[in-house]
């Protein structure tokens, strides 16, 4: 695809940077072409070899529809853009895997390009680019002591990393922007063990923890809490699956498994079946039961 555009009218050269090419580009086209896949094609016309370098970002943005995100955001409450486009930063580096410098880069030649941000960011994206080529096993510690892992550019954890934590704990898994971000491992003396997601710091997503009364919870997290569908293991070998809601059994029903292989279908509390339940037997019956905090009336 060639376009009528003149890179020497509108300043763009073998220096330019991708911000510079950028903004040429849609001052060129109009804003509209943000907003289309044809910003890529266009981008890939007149770059040259430093911004070729990072077509690979625009792309993921692209498909994002960061144009799309960034307009939206420009057409609402202006004394928000600040915290609305930082969020959208994270939410770009986040979803897409990015490490922050690129993405931070990314949406600032967006901004940038729509004179919703006066200066471009200040960043070379192939030191990140080559960061990103690292061992990621190539560890430092941290000068306190309680941080062996990785860094980012601006000194934060990133990547993976094992810390001490809160309650003598200790965390093993990924960091992103100084927090825990990603897979991981939790282990907090005298508490629960976990393993799951993490999202700024906090379990989110679908994780197991276990408990020293012996009891385990594997399921959705939501805030630190269970928070959606999940099965309760407890020690005696019986199972209940259950919804939770900010750490809480619902109030819905769920179904239990007793150790003889039976199924109860009822009302649900943390220690069990609980009111009127039908049973489903192993060879077939179905009866009906009452029951109260886990124990049969």
């Amino acid at each position: 695809m060639k376009n009528d555009l003149d890179p020497v009218e509108v300043g763009i050269n073998g220096n330019s940077e991708f911000h510079d090419i950028f903004r040429s580009v849609i001052l060129q086209f109009g804003e509209e072409v943000i907003t289309d896949r044809r910003l890529y094609s266009l981008m890939s016309d007149f770059g040259n070899d430093s911004s070729r370098k990072i077509m690979n970002v625009l792309s993921l943005a692209v498909s994002y529809r960061l144009g799309n995100k960034i307009i939206s955001i420009r057409e609402g409450d202006e004394s928000e853009y600040s915290i609305k486009f930082n969020n959208l930063r994270h939410a770009f580096q986040e979803d897409n895997f990015l490490i922050q410098g690129i993405a931070d880069y990314m949406v600032n030649s967006f901004l940038y390009a729509l004179e919703l941000d006066e200066e471009p960011l200040p960043y070379n994206p192939e030191l990140e680019l080559n960061r990103k080529n690292k061992n990621p096993f190539d560890m430092t510690a941290s000068e306190d002591g309680t941080y062996i892992g990785n860094f980012d550019s601006e000194g934060r954890k990133s990547g993976f990393g094992i810390s001490q934590i809160e309650n003598n704990g200790l965390f093993a898994g990924e960091w992103k922007i100084g927090m825990r971000n990603g897979m991981g491992i939790e282990h907090s003396h005298g508490k629960q063990k976990y393993a799951g997601e993490y999202r700024f710091n906090r379990k989110n997503g679908i994780g197991t923890a276990s408990y020293p009364d012996g009891s385990c919870y594997s399921g959705q997290w939501r805030n630190n809490r269970e928070d959606g569908t999940g099965i309760l293991f407890f020690p005696n070998g019986e199972k209940m699956l259950a919804f939770y809601s900010d750490g809480k059994l619902s109030g819905n029903r769920g179904i239990y498994l007793l150790q003889d292989g039976s199924i109860i279908y009822g009302k649900m509390t943390s220690s069990g079946p609980d009111g009127y339940c039908i049973r489903f037997l192993t060879d077939g019956g179905i009866i009906e039961e009452t029951w109260e905090n886990g124990r049969k009336q």
